[in-house]
């Protein structure tokens, strides 16, 4: 498992207060080793962390060989989320930590072994704000593929919209994201047209399905 050189970072709006937040972004291919990196991360100020997930997850494993790769947090198990998010938690704040898991358009096995994980831990209320992130089209333009076809994500989306709501206050089911637009040279223009254009093909997906 190599040790990446940085973390990179992004900025979010604050939730809870003016002024962009710090969020970092955490996808060392060992779940250990980014437990550490999101340690580590929390303790020099970031409020949040960004936790990205490798290939397998992401596509499933059939996608491959099942086994890790070098372009995330490999999490194939509940003891591989456990173990990446063992630095999340400690320390008093004033407000919730958060967490974003981008599993791209494989969301829903991921809100799956969140709830879990947080029931073992018994996390206290508001201490971390989780937000899920399911975005598969921008999943399909960085890998190419989707696990399952567009139809049965959307009613994933509009299951996590539900599940959101009822069992993770402060939470969200969707992130739309042009990180791969951007890096594969969009300007900001380009990139505000991909996001409207995204959140309006949710807006109609998630009326058709049908959530509350």
């Amino acid at each position: 498992w190599p040790r990446p050189e940085r973390v990179s970072a992004a900025r979010y709006p604050r939730p809870w207060g003016a002024g962009p937040a710090l969020c970092s972004v955490v996808e060392a291919a060992d779940p250990t080793l980014a437990g550490e990196l999101i340690g580590e991360e929390l303790r020099a100020g970031a409020d949040g962390v960004w936790l990205r997930f490798d290939r397998t997850t992401r596509l499933g494993p059939e996608s491959g060989d099942g086994g890790p790769s070098s372009d995330g947090v490999a999490v194939h198990h509940g003891t591989d989320l456990a173990a990446a998010l063992a630095g999340l938690t400690g320390g008093e704040r004033s407000a919730p930590r958060q967490l974003w898991l981008d599993a791209g358009a494989n969301a829903l096995p991921l809100a799956a072994l969140w709830l879990a994980y947080n029931e073992r831990r018994a996390l206290p209320d508001g201490a971390v704000a989780v937000h899920l992130a399911a975005d598969p089209l921008a999943a399909l333009a960085r890998d190419g593929e989707l696990p399952r076809d567009l139809t049965k994500l959307s009613s994933e989306m509009a299951a996590l919209v539900r599940f959101c709501a009822g069992r993770l206050p402060g939470s969200s089911a969707i992130g739309v994201t042009t990180v791969t637009h951007h890096e594969a040279g969009a300007d900001p223009v380009q990139e505000l047209a991909f996001t409207v254009a995204t959140l309006l093909e949710y807006v109609r997906r998630l009326a058709d399905s049908g959530p509350s």
